[in-house]
């Protein structure tokens, strides 16, 4: 047979023509095989042999090694037969090392750690193809992340974090549509929170602002309910401080929407039954002008208004729960006792003309 006698890559023996004992040959080979494929080491850098090793265990040879293995520096020891056999690694060998738990290869020079987990890695796609502009490309239908349990050794929390380099980066998340940015959430070239829109994926709104410096919400649209006159601006035990408006309030009044209409009796009594007081809501706050809840319910009980929406509960189920005026609802009352007035002025003027 012409050519070398051995394998090239791990230099098992070939069976030869005329070959005597041919089963020693082959015998060499699978002993080679066994330790070389899918090897195991016990460790390595080590420089002096075990005192008694176990059949087949291997360790990969450190440097200045002396007895049995003097001059077998960097190679691969293994115990066989009663004796020791040594293989010359070769660029892409890898084994198990399991002192450490881990694989190692040789790259041509020394043994590299393969990593148990992938790291520093160019690109990572994910059921389909990544590149420079998207080194991390995810093709699925659902992603769960969960948090470690602290039993588990973590502390039970989940938090994904985007960091930018400067506030006038951007961090942000980007929802599209056919590949067409429709919404965007994050720090968008400033470090307010914003929630971003956008009807072509081009010109963008900013819909909310959160401003972390004076802890205020910025509105770029108008807050619209999902239904009509079925939602609440605030809750009666969480109120809001002050309203700041341009133009005064548009309440809705169409007839169609009214049942039972009819003209409001008595208004003069009911406003004489009526106390306006002057009071602070906190000590040394201003002084405020008004009434007081309970005995405007009063003085709706006397005229027989018991049932009018100028006053209610924050709790119609609890009795003792916050009481409430809806001070709009006596422009109706002061305008039917003016009317009533001007009506018993009249009639006066008349009767004093004749």
């Amino acid at each position: 047979m012409s050519g070398s006698d051995f394998t090239p890559r791990l230099g098992l023996p070939y069976l030869l023509p005329n070959q005597a004992q041919k089963h020693v040959t082959l015998n060499e080979s699978l002993k080679a095989v066994d330790t070389l494929l899918m090897a195991a080491i016990e460790g390595q850098g080590a420089t002096v042999p075990p005192a008694a090793p176990f059949e087949g265990e291997s360790w990969l040879i450190g440097a200045a090694a002396t007895d049995a293995w003097q001059a077998m520096d960097t190679q691969l020891a293994v115990w066989l037969d009663g004796a020791w056999h040594f293989y010359t690694p070769v660029a892409g060998w890898q084994v198990w090392d399991k002192s450490i738990q881990q694989v190692i290869v040789f790259d041509g020079g020394g043994w590299q750690p393969v990593s148990k987990e992938p790291q520093n890695l160019e690109l990572l796609g994910l059921a389909t193809t990544a590149d420079t502009n998207n080194p991390l490309a995810v093709r699925l239908n659902q992603a769960l992340f969960t948090a470690r349990e602290g039993w588990d050794g973590g502390s039970g929390d989940l938090r994904i974090t985007l960091n930018k380099e400067s506030e006038s980066a951007v961090g942000s998340l980007v929802f599209q549509s056919g590949w067409s940015g429709r919404a965007e959430i994050g720090l968008v070239g400033q470090n307010n929170l914003s929630f971003r829109v956008s009807p072509d994926g081009g010109t963008w709104y900013d819909a909310v602002s959160i401003h972390p410096i004076d802890q205020t919400v910025h509105f770029g649209a108008s807050p619209v309910p999902t239904s009509s006159a079925a939602l609440d601006l605030g809750q009666a035990n969480q109120i809001w401080r002050d309203l700041y408006l341009q133009n005064a309030p548009t309440i809705s009044s169409d007839r169609r929407s009214k049942t039972e209409i009819e003209d409001l009796q008595e208004p003069l009594r009911f406003l004489d039954f009526l106390r306006p007081v002057s009071f602070q809501r906190t000590p040394m706050g201003k002084r405020h002008f008004g009434f007081v809840a309970q005995e405007v319910r009063e003085a709706l009980i006397a005229v027989g208004h018991d049932d009018a929406a100028l006053w209610r509960l924050a709790d119609p189920d609890d009795q003792d729960s916050q009481q409430l005026l809806s001070p709009d609802e006596l422009i109706a009352v002061l305008v039917a006792a003016i009317q009533n007035l001007s009506i018993r002025l009249e009639r006066l003027e008349q009767s004093h003309a004749v």
